[in-house]
């Protein structure tokens, strides 16, 4: 059977910052004063120091109708019998006998699964056009042939078709956050008899609940208008070739070196242990000079973070600490491999690719706008969108939760620094690094991730953690994700508007997260970055070698997934001076010429044949 249902529909919107509230535009900080982005939810959800959200006093008035049918009657009762015959009769007996006492209920009952069409549109002050009842057509035949022409059409265009009609009675709520109330619905049979219902209690999730308003749901923010998160790594260009990365870097955990190259794999240069830049050794004049990397590096934005890092990491003595907490990240990021680690990332971390990347907020279409107080409704001005274009959205990057989640670290990138020292140096840099990790804190003596302690303590877990007196286990200057309050975006502003330096795993996710869109995920073309991963080589130090003369003997460990080589730097010409003229050359001896003793060798003439040869 088919039921038509005309539903009457209450909402509050929240009031801090709302146009019909204040000064007849939405505050910035329309969302941000009252709600929260945290690990565990995926939507935005009420802010933990706040007890409950003010509302406007009077509410907003949706009326709508939708067509419904009881097919999902016999769904239901298909799902409880299957899971009937699941259940242990034994151990469940009582529950068997609920799910049957429901099932002989829902036999006398009319279960309906009513969507509220055109609700968010409503909301818009707009309607759908196909929801609008036309005059019917009479029998004529031009009209006849009129309303086939008009059903081609729909047919024809209608992904394309833009079809909502104003709607100037309606009250104009671009964000759906506040508080909704199902008033009445009034069911009308095929045979015109009709029933008006007023729900009394609508059951939902536990942070949707109102204290003691058992009838009415807090919804979570959304934005109404068809809208898209829009990440893409911006692409610049080294030695006349673009690349995602701008460079990428390498923390040793051997001898607590950090390694830069630029993005097609070329060795640069080196932090050393005293925190101060060593040019490659491969490069002839700049090893003697010991060129600075302001030179060296010919990518600015490289520049900028190579700088960030002797300045407020190198020179300030936590350099361990940064390589540290890069390896707690790796250690999340792939758990598999940190398990099972080759030998590079024993001695090493793989190669980090250092991106920048541009996040923003677009519309589909043209912002709608209020059309209550506009005379012409196709002109759309800056007043008649009440500034909700302005209102910072909340978002995070990287997801804690994400096992493949690739992001380590990141900085905001600030543009107001025009001048190019500037843009080198502190100014044009956030000051803090912003880690994906978990802050830990010592709870009766045992150390507590936040996300370990709110998956224990999903309801009230969070208001919890912050009553609990300890210190934070790492007190310096390097700073974690969850304490970022500056990540926020802005609808369909400047392409550049939102720009962040990443520090990301290439072969992981870059996860993005708004709380009113779903999250947007994308990762680094392997296409683009594979030769580059192939170049970079991680180049260790030796102590002086005793060895047989042009006869080396070292002892490694083996791993089919990388090889050792030997490299020593010989002069071109061996009786002139070292200089741009007579350069040092790479003389490498690979692994392959190593030999396995683990198996057994026919005599022990036979050996001293291999290793003579």
């Amino acid at each position: 059977h088919t039921y038509k249902v005309e539903w009457e529909s209450l909402f509050l919107s929240k009031k801090e910052g709302h146009y019909l509230a204040s000064d007849t535009n939405f505050t910035e900080n329309f969302l941000q004063d009252s709600y929260v982005l945290d690990e565990l939810n995926a939507d935005l959800i009420k802010a933990y120091p706040l007890h409950d959200i003010a509302y406007m006093p009077n509410p907003n008035i949706y009326y709508g109708h939708s067509f419904v049918s009881d097919e999902v009657k016999e769904y239901v009762k298909e799902k409880l019998g299957k899971n009937l015959l699941r259940i242990d009769e034994k151990d469940n007996a009582e529950l068997i006998e609920k799910i049957k006492i429901f099932l002989q209920k829902l036999e006398e009952t009319s279960l309906f699964e009513l969507t509220l069409s055109d609700f968010n549109n409503l909301m818009l002050q707009r309607s759908n056009g196909l929801s609008v009842l036309p005059l019917i057509p009479n029998g004529f035949t031009d009209h006849k042939e009129m309303a086939k022409s008009i059903e081609n059409l729909c047919k024809e265009y209608g992904n394309s078709l833009d079809l909502l009609t104003p709607n100037r009675l309606s009250i104009f709520n671009p964000f759906r956050n506040g508080a909704f109330k199902m008033s009445r619905l009034r069911i009308v049979d095929s045979f015109g008899r009709n029933k008006i219902i007023e729900p009394e209690k609508i059951i939902t999730t536990h942070v949707q609940k109102i204290e003691n308003k058992d009838n009415w749901v807090a919804l979570p923010p959304r934005y109404l208008q068809p809208s898209a998160v829009s990440t893409r790594f911006t692409r610049t260009a080294t030695e006349g070739k673009k690349s995602p990365v701008l460079g990428w870097m390498v923390p040793v955990y051997l001898n607590q070196r950090i390694e830069f190259f630029d993005a097609h794999g070329k060795h640069l240069g080196a932090i050393d242990t005293e925190g101060a830049w060593e040019s490659s050794p491969f490069d002839a004049g700049l090893a003697q000079e010991n060129t600075d990397y302001t030179t060296v590096v010919r990518n600015p934005h490289l520049r900028r973070i190579i700088h960030w890092i002797i300045e407020r990491i190198g020179k300030t003595n936590k350099k361990d600490q940064f390589i540290k907490e890069l390896q707690r990240t790796m250690e999340h990021i792939s758990p598999e491999d940190y398990a099972n680690p080759s030998l590079l990332e024993t001695i090493s971390s793989v190669p980090v690719a250092i991106t920048l990347v541009n996040i923003n907020l677009f519309t589909r279409g043209e912002a709608l706008h209020d059309i209550s107080y506009s005379e012409n409704i196709t002109i759309n001005t800056y007043n008649s969108q009440r500034k909700y274009n302005k209102v910072k959205i909340p978002m995070s990057i990287g997801d804690l939760n994400q096992y493949n989640d690739g992001v380590l670290a990141y900085w905001h990138y600030h543009l107001e620094n025009k001048e190019q020292n500037e843009k080198l140096g502190l100014k044009a840099l956030e000051s803090k690094i912003y880690f994906n990790n978990d802050a830990e804190k010592k709870i009766s003596r045992f150390y507590y991730s936040l996300k370990d302690f709110l998956k224990e303590n999903p309801i009230d877990g969070r208001e919890k953690w912050n009553e609990i007196e300890g210190k934070t286990m790492y007190s310096s200057s390097i700073s974690y994700k969850n304490q970022d309050k500056e990540s926020f975006l802005a609808l369909n502003d400047t392409l550049n508007a939102c720009q962040r330096y990443l520090l990301i795993h290439p072969k992981g996710n870059l996860n993005i997260k708004t709380g009113i869109l779903p999250e947007k995920r994308i990762r680094l073309p392997y296409n683009a970055i594979k030769n580059a991963l192939r170049r970079i080589e991680l180049t260790l130090l030796t102590a002086p070698v005793l060895t047989p003369k042009e006869n080396l003997q070292l002892s490694l460990a083996k791993d089919n997934r990388y090889q050792w080589s030997w490299i020593e730097l010989e002069k071109k010409n061996k009786k002139q001076p070292l200089s741009p003229a007579n350069p040092p050359l790479k003389k490498r001896m690979t692994q392959n010429l190593a030999i396995d003793f683990s198996q057994n060798f026919e005599s022990e003439a036979y050996l001293q044949t291999l290793l003579s040869d």
